[in-house]
């Protein structure tokens, strides 16, 4: 096996619990349940992409701050703050209509958190799990992937904003969307500073606004 189709099929199943997880989703019969398994296969694409050398490699240096350092703090400001604005926009302006359109697509509904704690510790360390794992597989991870494969910046932006948005298949076509569209602000968001840090910033304002 080439060291190309080595790393995509270790990419592959680092990622894969994001997709698999949505199967435990549909079958949970409530938040503590889902919570479970949502951070269990957050928890499971991390220690993969730890333990393992050739995704440990693939994704060395995207905590990188020199990327940062190279370019003002307001432009990486704006550009962050701009990310988190589109994604935001997408789920306020794109979503509802799309779930409209096609209701048959959503096969789960996130269930409400009504213990105070869990609420609290979901919006702290979930959420931030949740964008750390998925930023580190679907933008620093992928991009390794992809240059693999083709040098074309605008494949490398679709490619990993659908592969982003098949994740979210079992919650409908407008959180697809919208999962498609954060896809392509936060890979834009990390080719510009070269940093993960503004990714995950960016990643946890959105969800935390969605889920407080």
């Amino acid at each position: 096996m080439t060291d190309t189709r080595r790393l995509i099929a270790l990419a592959a199943l680092a990622l894969a619990p994001g997709y698999l997880n949505d199967f435990l989703n549909m079958r949970a019969s409530g938040a503590v349940e889902w919570l479970a398994a949502d951070y269990g296969s957050k928890l499971l694409t991390l220690a993969l992409i730890l333990a393992l050398p050739d995704l440990r490699g693939a994704v060395a240096g995207a905590w990188n701050g020199r990327g940062l350092r190279a370019r003002p703090a307001a432009d990486t400001a704006a550009w962050t703050l701009m990310s988190a604005a589109m994604i935001y926009g997408a789920f306020i302006y794109i979503k509802p209509d799309l779930d409209v359109l096609a209701p048959g697509w959503k096969l789960f509904t996130f269930p409400a958190i009504d213990d105070p704690d869990i609420l609290a510790f979901d919006l702290t360390a979930g959420l931030a799990l949740t964008a750390v794992a998925e930023e580190l597989g679907f933008r620093a991870l992928l991009k390794t992937v992809i240059e693999r494969v083709t040098d074309n910046r605008g494949a490398l932006v679709a490619g990993s904003a659908l592969l982003f948005a098949l994740i979210h298949w079992s919650n409908g076509l407008g959180n697809m969307a919208v999962a498609f569209v954060a896809g392509v602000a936060l890979m834009a968001l990390y080719l510009r500073t070269g940093s993960l840090w503004p990714c995950v910033a960016a990643h946890y304002a959105v969800d935390f606004l969605l889920f407080a």
